[in-house]
């Protein structure tokens, strides 16, 4: 029998993690993008902890969680594609995973034959391609939340004059999304809010180091000491020679810190793309970022431009990012997730008389 590189209770993990939305203002953007990267790039790499996140139930019994991830996404990447966009989706997931699939390197089991003993490979990385890919699109129903924003991270830079008036539109667009719009689909009316002021460190001046303190300041009494960061990036020196985005595969495939910019689209909020050239799927919603996703009539021949990746980004920039979403899982998302729980439970035990709901949580 096969065996998965992974247990069941990390695939449980992988497949169902708390979602978290990204909006971000165009400056904030034009940050990151000297480095080739999204804002959402930028942060991707750091969605796994390494710290093991402490949690409490209703009896306040604390209990530890391993190998805890975020799923952060762009709103537009977070509406679910129709059936023909989906079943290409699988075949380029189960198709990559052959390509790169290694026979040599993987693990070997025997099985005995009558005649002898039949060598095959210990895992099948075709099957948890697919199975991944999935767990991420397959359609759920209305009562079901396994999907559903749980927050909203805005990202602003003290790069502009005003940037709390920046937050505050991202704000409002996030709200007339959450009304208007069937897809994507939220927790509650009430969702967590976090704010990432970035710092371009390459750029900085006395002025934009004020803009920065002032809009912490505005953060930090409006929404709670915990639910805005100062992130100061593109601090890397010729000295700094380890990057820590080169062994990470967010959006495509990388050689050595550089990307190949014809393959820059995944499923978790890539760059964005008008659905058009070629492989694009024709019979999907035009606009729908992941019609853009490249399926069998990719041309092997296709010259593509090599750019490189995170050029201003070194070792301290990557522990700033790491300690930025470390300290947003564990004072801001885990009590807000312990919050919502209490108050759904006591809801319940309201409408059933007293009983609980949630006893052995």
């Amino acid at each position: 029998m096969a065996q998965s590189p992974i247990s069941p209770k990390e695939v449980v993990q992988d497949c169902f993690p708390p979602r978290i939305a990204c909006l971000w203002s165009e400056d904030a953007e034009e940050i990151c993008r000297k480095n080739n990267l999204s804002v959402l790039q930028l942060l991707l790499p750091f969605c796994r902890p390494n710290a093991e996140m402490i949690s409490s139930d209703l009896t306040n019994r604390r209990f530890y969680m391993k190998n805890f991830s975020l799923h952060l996404s762009t709103v537009e990447h977070a509406v679910p594609p129709n059936p023909t966009i989906a079943r290409n989706l699988f075949h380029d997931a189960v198709a990559e995973a052959v390509d790169t699939f290694k026979p040599e390197e993987a693990a070997q089991l025997e099985v005995p034959l009558r005649d002898g003993t039949l060598i095959v490979s210990a895992t099948t990385p075709w099957f948890d391609a697919f199975r991944d890919e999935y767990m991420r699109h397959f359609p759920i129903c209305d009562y079901e939340c396994i999907r559903d924003f749980l927050g909203c991270i805005f990202v602003v830079s003290t790069a502009v004059l005003d940037p709390i008036t920046k937050a505050k539109a991202l704000i409002e667009q996030q709200v007339q999304q959450q009304a208007n719009q069937k897809y994507p689909r939220w927790f509650g009316p009430n969702i967590l809010k976090f704010f990432i002021v970035l710092e371009d460190l390459s750029a900085s001046t006395d002025e934009s180091r004020v803009r920065g303190e002032s809009a912490m300041h505005y953060f930090t009494s409006t929404y709670g000491e915990h639910n805005c960061w100062l992130l100061k990036i593109n601090s890397r020196s010729p000295k700094d020679e380890l990057d820590p985005w080169t062994t990470f595969t967010p959006f495509s495939r990388r050689r050595a810190g550089k990307v190949e910019a014809d393959d820059a689209i995944v499923e978790n909020g890539g760059d964005e793309g008008d659905g058009q050239g070629d492989g694009a799927v024709d019979d999907g919603p035009a606009d729908h970022p992941l019609a853009t996703r490249k399926g069998s009539q990719k041309s092997p021949s296709k010259v593509t431009e090599v750019v490189e990746i995170g050029k201003l980004l070194g070792q301290e920039d990557g522990e700033r990012i790491r300690e930025c979403l470390v300290a947003f899982t564990t004072k801001c998302l885990i009590p807000y997730a312990e919050r919502q729980i209490r108050i759904l439970n006591e809801l319940v035990c309201d409408q059933r008389g007293g009983q609980t709901y949630c006893t052995d949580v």
